[in-house]
């Protein structure tokens, strides 16, 4: 299977389990890989026939501003459910990098991968 990754877009929201996390944004960096078929776009040479990563990334921004959340893993199954939702994916893996979280450590990341089969029923809360 054919692969399309996001490196390190920026998003900013409120996130985290204590006060002092939840008063300002916050900036995460997000890792995205959508697992596709590539072969009709790369035949075409269309964006019709492509993965609209650009206004994919857009939605998934906007998402994240739009509600505050306690968990990197609730933002990451909303990511995920996006992804497969909003687009020809047949499967997504989402690390999401929170800087500075331990305080002794360079960042908290979680990482999850899901396919439309095992996409969660959840979605977006």
């Amino acid at each position: 299977m054919d692969s399309i990754t996001i490196e390190n877009l920026r998003l900013t929201c409120i996130i985290g389990c204590y006060p002092e996390e939840r008063v300002k944004p916050q900036t995460l960096s997000l890792t995205l890989t959508l697992f596709c078929d590539t072969r009709r776009a790369a035949a075409s040479d269309q964006l019709a026939d492509a993965i609209d990563y650009d206004a994919l990334s857009q939605k998934i921004r906007a998402m994240a501003a739009q509600k505050q959340r306690q968990l990197l893993e609730v933002l990451a199954e909303d990511i995920a459910s996006l992804c497969l939702r909003e687009s020809d994916a047949q499967a997504v893996t989402v690390q999401l990098r929170k800087p500075g979280v331990p305080a002794e450590a360079a960042a908290a990341v979680v990482t999850i991968t899901r396919t439309q089969n095992s996409a969660s029923t959840g979605g977006t809360r």
